[in-house]
Formats: structure tokens, sequence, C-alpha cells
């Protein structure tokens, strides 16, 4: 009898429900990990996210528009009112108008203007009292603060030269 017992175990029908058993033991056990490496990978983009949140908050607002032309930004037109950059780029338009005219693409105007204020603008004493004033009062850097010149030069060389 017990020759007998030890085939019944090993008939085909006993073998498949063991390896049926052992596949669903397998996929339970390999499922179970998965889970678990779920849960962390969720937990560490949860702390990206705030990762990048907060690096969002520190750089706070930008000046300028991504598009073209480049503009101003509500924030940077704030920016510009509070430091005259309009009423200054009026006045320098006509220093620069001879070399703008020689230009013919507005990016070209862009790019004097952008030389211009990198290389040769030296604001007077009350200029760069406002200049610090406001990136002070907004938390930013002066040089960004310099941005929205360029910018506010550019339209107003444009407005010379297409009233010429």
């Amino acid at each position: 009898m017990n020759n007998n017992m030890w085939w019944v175990i090993l008939t085909p029908p006993a073998i498949v429900l063991v390896a049926i058993f052992a596949a669903i033991v397998a996929l339970a056990t390999w499922k179970g990990k998965v889970d678990n490496h779920m849960i962390t990978v969720m937990k560490y983009i949860d702390e990206m996210r705030e990762d990048i949140k907060t690096i969002f908050r520190q750089l706070g607002p930008t000046l300028t528009c991504v598009e073209s032309p480049i503009k101003l930004t509500e924030h940077g037109k704030t920016i510009s009112e509070q430091v005259k950059a309009k009423e200054w780029a009026k006045s320098i338009a006509p220093v620069l108008r001879e070399r703008a005219v020689e230009l013919s693409k507005e990016f070209e105007i862009y790019e004097l203007c952008e030389t211009y204020v990198t290389h040769e603008f030296e604001p007077d004493e009350e200029l760069d009292v406002r200049i610090r004033e406001v990136a002070y009062e907004h938390g930013i850097d002066k040089t960004e603060v310099l941005v929205v010149f360029p910018i506010e030069l550019r339209d107003a060389l444009l407005e010379i030269i297409e009233l010429d």
C-alpha cells in the first residue's frame, strides 16, 4: 500500500497542482516585494516634490517672459517702474540711436542694449541707490534688477527708430 501512495502523489495532475501552488507562492512573494518598492518610490517622489516646491519658492517670481520678443512679466514691470528704468531708457536711447539704426533686426538691437547695460552702463548715485533699494525690498540680487534695463532700452530705441 505504501507503494501506491507515492504513485498517487507523483501523478501528472498532482505535479501540475504542486507547480501551480509554487507559482502562486512565488507570485505572491514577488508582488509583496514590488509593493514595498512602490511604497518606497512613492515616498521618494513625495520628498522630491517638496524639494522642488522649496526651490521654486526660493527662486521667486521671474522678471522676464520666456517668449519672443523677450518681455517683462508683471513682476518685471513693477521692478522697472520702481527703478524708473523706462525713464532712464528714454534718456539713453538717443545716445545709442546711431549704433541701433545700422542694425536691421530687433534681436540685434536687443543685443546692443544688453551689451550696453552689461559693459558701458554706470548708474549715477541716485539710480544706483534705487537699484540697490529695489533689490533689497524684493529679496533679489542687484544683477537681477538690471535685467529690466536692456528690455526697456530696446523698446525705447525701437520707438525712436520707428518715428524716424
